[in-house]
C-alpha cells in the first residue's frame, strides 16, 4: 500500500533500466545514471542545478512526446506487474466503496471536508457528479500549489464559493467567506497567482450543470470553459459571470474584475452524453491535454475517465481514510474466492502481520507460504509474498530509485537545493496521489535544524570574520533552536583552533557571576576581588592582550552594560554573540539591526528531517503509522523543541492508536498532555512570566479573543476592547490606543507574536499570528484561574448551560461560534463578570430579554457581527457597562433605553439598521467614542450629539440636522457627506476647531458611483498607512464618485494633509485633473484612482490655483487611471523650472495606468530630486521610465560616433521597483547616477534591457539577471 496507485511516468520510456532497475541508461545520449523520474526529467530537459548532467543526444522520434515530460499528464497506468498490483488495490477499494459501504459512510476524508459513499457513488457512469467531488479536487490542487516554490501559481476556488456568490446578498456572502475561511483555505500562502479556476454549478436537474471560469489575472481576461455550451442561455450565463466577478471584487477591493474581457473558450473538448460536465470541469482544471484542445485521435470513454478520477481520489495524500478503507476492503475480499479460481489470502484479524501480506508489494524469495500453508496469489496467478518488516531496505528499493556512489558528489552539492525542491514539486500534479514518506533528506548539514540552520551558520561565520561587526544578535521564540545554533558556532570555532571561545549562560545571573565565569574561561584569577568595577578593569585588560576572541552569551533576558562586565566594545578582535528571546535586548547590547538574525520556525521538510532524526529508527512501522507520524511532525508547526520532545516520546511506539492519539492531542492542545506540560509549556511559560502584569493580560486577550491570527481589522478590534476594558479616565483615547499598539509590538519583540505583510499584487495587509503552543499555553493559564471561560472558535451551536457559568467568572470568550439563539430562561449568575464576547456568531439572531439580568459588573459587551434584530431589555440594567459594540449587526433595529448606562464610554452602532436615536443617548455624558457610520435610515435630533460633552471620537453619516458645535473635547471626526453644501458647512466648523487632531471626511455622489459600477472601500474608524496604525494623525479629505465638471466649489481646511480622489469623472475637454482642484497648500499624500477622462495630473501653469500654490511633500499615488498619459501636461514643458509642486516629493507610485508609455522626461525628473522611492507596476504600454527630450537624445559626436543621452542624477533615490510591464524596454537609455540606491528590481519585464545605473561615477551596478527582469540589492 506504500505506493498505491502510483502511475507509471512516461519518462521511463525514454530510458533503459540496468542492474535490476537500480540504474538507467538514456536512450538518446547513452549516458548511465541512477535515480528516479525527477532526475530523468532534469536530464532530458537539460535543467541545470539538479545534480545530473544534461542530455547531449537528440530525442528518438519514437519516444518524442507532444509536450514536455515535466508536464506530462494522463490516467493512472499499469505498465508492469508492480503497477498492476497497485491499480488492482485501488480498484478493489473503489469496488468496496461502491458496493459495500452505506450511503453515509466516509470514503474520502481530507483536512477541509469529506466525501460520503453517496457522493463518491456519483463517479459511476451515467450519473450526475456531486459538487463535493469537484471541491475535493479543488482542495487537492490547492495543496499542490502551496507546495510549489516556483511561480506563477494558480488559485482554485470550490463550487461552494461560486454558489454562495450567486445566491447570497453582500452581507451573507461576506459571512460565508469569513465563516468558511475561504481566504485562509484556498488563497493564502500562494502569492503572485496567474490564474484563478472557479467551477460553477447552475441549472435545475438533480446535480445541475457544471462549467468552469478561468480568470487570467495579468491579461485581465475571463475565459468560460463549458463542455455543453447550449445548456445555459447566453443571458443567464452573462448574469452568472457578472455576479461571480462582483464576488471576486469583494475579495480584492482594488481589482475591477467586472472590467475584464470575457470570452468563451473555443477548441476545447466537448461532452457528448450530457452526464459528464463535472468530469470535464475537473479535467479542465487539471489542464489535461485531451481536454484543453480537440484531438480526433482521443476517444472519450466516460467509464474509464470516471474510474481514473475515482482512483486518484482514493490514492491522494490528503485522504486520511485511505489506509482504513484499504484494510476494510482487503479483510472483506480476503474471504471471497475469485470466480477465476485464484485464491486470495484469508486474513485472520488477530494476526495483524498477515494483513501486511495483503498490502505489501515486495518480496525476498519465491515460494514463501503464509501461516496456513496457503500461498498468496494475485489475479495473474503470480505468488504474492509477505515482506519481512525487519528488512525495510527492500521496501525502500521498491519505492524509490536513489542515486548511489557514482552520483554521491553531485548529491552533496548544496548550491542548488531550491532548484531541486521546485523540480520535485513540479511533479505534484501528475503524481499527487503518491506517498513520499521516505523522501531523501538531501544534504542537511546538521540534522537538528536543517537548511535554515546552515544559512544562519554561514551568515554568522561571515560576521565573525568581518572587522566592521563587533556584536551579533540571535533571537527568537523559546525552543526555536537559538542555543543549538550558538552551540554549533561554538564547536566550529573550536575546530578552527585560532580563536579563543568563551561560553557564558547568562539567564538571570548578576554582573559579578558573569565576571567569574568569564575570568575562569580566560584563566584570570579574581578569587580575592569582590568589587565589580575592579574585576571589570582586569577582564578588560585581559581581553586587550588577546589576539582574537569570541564571547557567546546564551539566554540573555535583559540588556546590561558590557563595560560593567569588562567587555571592550571598541575592539573588533573581540566579538560578541548573544542569544535571547527579546529583540530589543540585541539592540540594547550594541548589535546593529543588520547584524541580528531571527531564528525562524522550520519548514515542513526540515521539520520532518528533525523528527526522523529524533525518533531514531522507525523500522517496522506500518504505512499508516508513518503517514500519521508525518502529520504529527507537521502539527509541531516548525518548533524544534516540540518536534524533538514529541519524537523522543514516541520512540519505539508502533501501534496506530498511539500515534493517532498523539496527533489528536496536537490538534487539540490542552491540559493533561504529559509531553507538553513537562517539556514544552514550561519553556514557553518563562516568556509569559517575564512580561509585566498588563502585558500578560494583553497576551491572554490576543490568544483568547482571536484564533491566534490577527489581520489589521482584528488587531484594531482587539486593541479597542482592551483599551475600554481597562480605560484610564485621566488619559486621552489617543494615548491609550498608542499604548495598545505598543503592547502588540512588545509581544512581537518578545517572540510571542509573529508578524509580516502578506497579499497579492493589489492588496497588502499586516498579519500577526501566535504559535499554537503559545495559544494553548494562554488557554491553559486562563483555565487555571477558573475565572475565564475560553470557548472562542470552538464551533459551539448552543450557549453554555447556566451551571457552566461560575459565579466568580470574570471574562467569557464565546467569539466566532455557531450559536443561533440564547433561549428564554437562560440567565446565568455571574456577579463578577466584567467582559462578555459573543461577536462573530453570525447565526445568532435572538437573545432572551433576561439574559443579562445577573451580570451587574459587566463592563464590556461585544455583540458585533451577529444577526440579532433587537437588543435585549436587560442591557438597560447594565449600569457598569463601559463598552457596547454592535457594529455590523445589520438586522439590528431596536435598542432599549440607554439612560441608565451612565458609565458608557464606547458605543458602536455602525452598519446597523436603526432608524431612531436610542432613547437616553443624550444622557451618556461620559461617552468618549460614538460610531454611527453607515446607518442611512437613522433620523436624529440636531441637539443630541451636542450634549455629549466628553466625546473625543465621532463617526457618522453627516446631515444638515446633525450638529457638532460645543464638543470641546472632540479630537477625531470621520464623516460621510452626500451634499457639497453640508460638506462646506462642516469645513467652516473645522476651521474654528483648532483642537481637532485628526479627521477623514468623505464627499461622495452615489449616483455617479453606481453609473461607473465601482466598488470602492468605505471609510473606516481606524486609518492605516502602509499597514501601520495612524489614528489621530491624518487629516484626510476623500472625493468619491464626484462629477468634477459640475461640483460645487469645495472649501478645504487649511491643515488638510491627505487628499484622496476615487472614481471621479472629468470633462473630456479638460486634460489635466488640477483644473478641477482649487486647494493650494502642502499635501502630504495625494492618492488618485479609478478616475475617468484624466489624461494628465497637472498643467504647472502659474494661472492654475492648484499648481501655483500647492506642494506634494511626501507621497503621490496614481492607480487605475485608464486615460492617463502624462504626469504633467506636455504643453507645460516650457514652465517646468518655475514649479515647486514636486520639489519635496519623496515617494512616487504608479500602477495600472495602461496608456502611459513614458513615466517622465529628464526635464521633469529634475523636479523630483528629493524622490526616495519609485514604484511602477502593471502599466502595459510603458516603454521607458525616463524618456528622451530634445537635449538628451543620442546625437552624432565629432568623431561620427553616436553619443549617449546626457546622464541624469537622482541623488536621494533609495529604491526603484518595476513590476509587470511586458513592453518596457529601458529604464533610461543613458546613465543614471543614484548614489543613495539600495535596491533595484524589475519583475515580469521580459523586454527590459539591462539598465545602466551607477552609485559612483563610472561604476555600473552588477545587475542579477532573472528569468523576467533584473535585480540588485545592497
Amino acid at each position: 500500500m506504500e505506493k498505491l496507485g502510483r502511475r507509471r511516468d512516461e519518462v521511463w520510456e525514454r530510458v533503459t533500466l540496468l542492474e535490476g532497475g537500480r540504474k538507467w541508461k538514456c536512450n538518446d545520449c547513452g549516458e548511465e545514471f541512477a535515480g528516479g523520474a525527477s532526475r530523468i526529467k532534469a536530464h532530458l530537459n537539460k535543467v541545470k542545478g539538479q545534480g545530473i548532467g544534461p542530455c547531449t543526444g537528440k530525442p528518438n522520434s519514437n519516444n518524442d512526446t507532444e509536450h514536455s515530460v515535466l508536464h506530462s499528464q494522463g490516467q493512472i497506468q499499469a505498465d508492469d506487474a508492480e503497477d498492476q498490483e497497485r491499480i488492482r488495490d485501488l480498484q478493489m477499494m473503489k469496488r468496496y466503496a461502491f458496493e459495500c459501504l452505506r450511503p453515509e459512510d466516509k470514503v474520502i476524508v481530507s483536512p477541509l471536508s469529506h466525501l460520503t459513499q453517496e457522493e463518491f457513488f456519483t463517479l459511476k457512469p451515467e450519473t450526475y457528479l456531486n459538487s463535493m467531488v469537484i471541491d475535493t479536487f479543488v482542495e487537492i490542487l490547492t495543496d499542490i500549489e502551496r507546495k510549489k516554490k516556483i511561480i506563477p501559481l494558480n488559485w482554485y476556488l470550490p463550487v461552494t464559493f461560486s454558489t454562495a456568490a450567486l445566491i447570497y446578498d453582500e452581507y451573507n456572502f461576506k459571512n460565508f467567506v469569513d465563516g468558511q475561511n475561504i481566504r485562509e483555505n484556498y488563497l493564502f500562502h500562494i502569492k503572485s497567482p496567474e490564474k484563478v479556476f472557479i467551477p460553477v454549478l447552475v441549472g435545475a436537474r438533480p446535480n445541475g450543470h457544471f462549467y468552469l471560469y478561468i480568470i487570467h489575472l495579468k491579461n485581465k481576461v475571463v475565459e468560460i470553459w463549458d463542455s455543453c455550451p447550449p445548456f445555459v442561455a447566453e443571458a443567464d450565463r452573462d448574469e452568472t459571470t457578472t455576479k461571480l466577478l462582483i464576488a471576486m471584487e469583494k475579495l480584492f477591493e482594488k481589482v475591477t474584475f467586472t472590467e475584464f474581457h470575457r470570452k468563451m473558450a473555443d477548441d476545447i473538448r466537448l461532452q457528448l452524453n450530457g452526464f459528464d460536465c463535472g468530469v470535464f470541469v475537473i479535467n479542465y482544471m487539471l489542464q489535461s491535454d485531451n481536454y484543453v484542445k480537440r484531438d480526433s485521435s482521443f476517444k472519450f470513454d466516460s467509464q474509464k475517465e470516471r474510474e481514473n478520477l475515482a482512483l486518484k481520489l482514493l490514492n491522494n495524500d490528503l485522504n486520511k481514510e485511505k489506509q482504513n478503507l484499504y484494510d476494510k476492503a482487503i479483510r472483506h475480499y480476503a474471504q471471497v474466492e475469485k470466480q477465476d479460481g485464484n485464491k486470495r489470502l484469508r486474513v485472520d484479524p488477530s494476526k495483524e502481520h498477515l494483513e501486511d501480506a495483503g498490502r505489501e508489494m515486495e518480496a525476498e524469495d519465491d515460494g514463501l507460504e503464509n501461516q496456513d500453508g496457503n500461498q498468496v496469489e494475485n489475479q495473474d496467478g503470480n505468488t504474492r509474498l509477505r515482506v519481512d518488516p525487519s528488512k525495510e531496505h527492500l521496501e525502500d528499493a521498491g519505492r524509490e530509485m536513489e542515486a548511489e556512489d557514482d552520483e554521491s558528489d553531485e548529491e552533496d552539492d548544496d548550491s542548488n537545493e531550491e532548484d531541486d525542491d521546485s523540480n520535485e514539486e513540479d511533479d505534484g500534479l501528475e503524481n499527487f496521489m503518491t506517498n513520499d514518506f521516505d523522501e531523501d533528506d538531501d544534504d542537511l548539514e546538521n540534522d537538528l535544524i536543517g537548511r535554515k540552520f546552515q544559512r544562519y551558520t554561514e551568515q554568522i561565520m561571515e560576521w565573525i570574520e568581518d572587522d566592521k561587526v563587533s556584536a551579533i544578535g540571535v533571537w527568537g521564540m523559546g525552543g526555536s533552536g537559538k542555543t543549538a545554533l550558538a552551540s554549533h558556532i561554538y564547536d566550529k570555532l573550536l575546530e578552527g583552533g585560532d580563536i579563543k571561545v568563551i561560553w557564558v549562560t547568562v539567564s538571570q545571573n548578576s554582573i559579578y557571576n558573569l565576571q567569574k565565569v568569564i575570568a575562569r574561561s580566560i584563566k584570570l584569577d579574581i578569587a580575592e576581588e569582590f568589587e565589580v568595577k575592579i574585576i571589570a578593569k582586569k577582564i578588560f585588560q585581559a581581553f586587550k592582550e588577546m589576539k582574537k576572541c569570541v564571547v557567546i552569551l546564551d539566554d540573555v533576558w535583559d540588556h546590561f552594560s558590557l563595560q560593567d562586565v569588562g567587555f571592550p566594545m571598541s575592539d573588533n578582535r573581540i566579538k560578541l554573540i548573544l542569544t535571547t528571546r527579546i529583540q530589543e535586548v540585541c539592540q540594547g547590547m550594541g548589535c546593529d539591526q543588520k547584524n541580528e538574525r531571527k531564528v525562524e520556525f522550520l519548514d515542513k521538510k526540515d521539520s520532518w528531517a528533525l523528527f526522523k532524526k529524533s525518533i531514531g529508527s522507525y523500522e517496522g512501522f506500518s504505512l499508516e503509522v508513518k503517514r500519521i507520524a508525518q502529520n504529527v511532525a507537521d502539527e509541531c508547526e516548525g518548533l524544534p523543541l516540540a518536534i524533538v520532545r514529541i519524537a523522543t516520546s514516541m520512540k519505539g511506539k508502533k501501534h496506530v492508536g498511539e500515534w493517532s492519539y498523539m496527533l489528536k492531542c496536537l490538534q487539540n492542545l490542552g491540559h493533561g498532555q504529559y509531553e507538553m506540560e513537562k517539556w514544552v509549556f514550561p519553556v514557553l511559560r518563562s516568556s509569559y512570566d517575564f512580561l509585566g502584569k498588563k502585558l500578560q493580560i494583553f497576551f491572554l486577550y490576543c490568544a483568547l479573543s482571536t484564533k491566534g491570527v490577527l489581520y489589521d481589522e482584528a488587531t484594531n478590534h482587539l486593541i479597542r476592547i482592551f483599551v475600554y476594558e481597562s480605560i484610564d479616565e485621566t488619559k486621552q483615547l489617543r494615548e491609550q490606543y498608542d499604548e495598545g499598539y505598543n503592547m502588540l509590538e512588545r509581544l512581537r519583540n518578545h517572540s510571542m507574536l509573529e508578524s509580516h505583510y502578506y497579499g497579492t499584487l493589489w492588496t497588502e495587509e499586516h498579519k500577526c499570528w501566535m504559535n499554537k503552543f503559545l495559544r494553548a499555553l494562554a488557554i491553559g493559564i486562563a483555565e487555571d484561574t477558573c475565572k475565564i471561560m475560553a470557548n472562542a472558535y470552538k464551533g459551539l451551536i448552543e450557549i453554555p448551560r447556566d451551571d457552566q457559568w461560575k459565579d466568580d467568572l470574570q471574562k467569557v470568550f464565546l467569539t466566532a461560534n455557531l450559536i443561533r439563539t440564547i433561549p428564554n430562561g437562560t440567565c446565568p449568575r455571574c456577579s463578577l463578570l466584567s467582559s462578555l464576547f459573543l461577536d462573530g456568531n453570525t447565526l445568532l439572531y435572538n437573545i432572551s430579554d433576561d439574559f443579562f439580568n445577573n451580570m451587574p459588573a459587566l463592563k464590556t459587551l461585544d455583540l458585533s457581527k451577529t444577526m440579532i434584530e433587537r437588543l435585549p431589555e436587560s442591557v438597560s440594567s447594565l449600569k457598569c457597562l463601559q463598552a457596547l459594540l454592535l457594529s455590523e449587526c445589520k438586522e439590528l433595529s431596536y435598542i432599549p433605553p440607554l439612560r441608565n448606562l451612565k458609565w458608557l464610554i464606547l458605543l458602536d452602532l455602525s452598519l446597523t439598521a436603526i432608524t431612531e436615536t436610542p432613547l437616553g443617548l443624550e444622557s451618556l455624558i461620559n461617552l468618549r467614542y460614538l460610531n454611527l457610520l453607515h446607518t442611512p435610515n437613522l433620523v436624529m435630533s440636531a441637539s443630541v450629539i451636542s450634549k455629549l460633552i466628553n466625546l473625543e471620537c465621532l463617526e457618522l453619516d453627516a446631515t444638515a440636522q446633525v450638529g457638532i458645535q460645543g464638543l470641546k473635547n472632540l479630537k477625531v471626526v470621520v464623516a460621510n457627506f452626500c451634499d457639497s453644501s453640508v460638506f462646506n458647512t462642516y469645513m467652516n466648523f473645522l476651521a474654528k476647531q483648532s483642537v481637532l487632531e485628526s479627521y477623514h471626511l468623505i464627499l461622495r455622489d452615489f449616483s455617479v458611483l453606481r453609473s461607473y459600477d465601482l466598488t470602492l472601500e468605505d471609510s473606516s474608524s481606524v486609518f492605516y498607512y502602509d499597514g501601520i496604525h495612524t489614528e489621530y494623525i491624518i487629516k484626510r479629505i476623500t472625493f468619491k464618485g464626484m462629477d468634477l465638471r459640475n461640483v460645487i466649489p469645495v472649501i478645504f481646511p487649511r491643515d488638510m494633509n491627505e487628499l484622496f480622489i476615487k472614481g471621479c469623472h472629468q470633462d473630456k475637454g479638460a486634460s489635466s485633473l488640477c483644473r478641477a482642484l482649487s486647494f493650494g497648500s502642502k499635501i502630504d499624500h495625494l492618492d488618485i484612482s479609478y478616475c475617468k477622462g484624466v489624461k494628465s495630473l497637472c498643467c504647472l501653469s502659474y494661472l492654475c490655483p492648484f499648481c501655483s500654490s500647492s506642494q506634494l511633500v511626501r507621497r503621490l499615488c496614481l492607480w487605475y487611471l485608464k486615460s492617463l498619459k502624462d504626469i504633467v501636461s506636455p504643453y507645460a514643458l516650457l514652465s517646468l523650472h518655475q514649479s515647486s509642486l514636486f520639489s519635496h516629493l519623496t515617494h512616487l507610485e504608479i500602477s495600472n495606468c495602461k496608456n502611459m508609455k513614458t513615466l517622465m522626461m529628464p526635464k521633469l525628473l529634475a523636479l523630483f530630486r528629493n524622490l526616495h522611492t519609485i514604484l511602477v507596476s502593471d502599466c502595459g504600454k510603458m516603454k521607458e521610465i525616463v524618456g528622451e527630450d530634445d537635449h538628451s537624445k543620442m546625437e552624432l559626436g565629432g568623431s561620427g560616433e553616436l553619443s549617449h543621452p546626457t546622464p541624469i542624477t537622482l541623488p536621494r533615490l533609495t529604491s526603484l521597483e518595476l513590476e509587470y510591464m511586458p513592453e518596457l524596454n529601458f529604464v533610461y537609455r543613458g546613465v543614471m547616477l543614484c548614489p543613495s540606491l539600495q535596491k533595484f528590481s524589475a519583475e515580469d519585464c521580459s523586454q527590459l534591457n539591462s539598465p545602466w545605473i551607477e552609485i559612483s561615477n563610472g561604476c555600473k551596478l552588477p545587475m542579477e539577471e532573472t528569468s523576467t527582469g533584473y535585480s540588485w540589492e545592497i
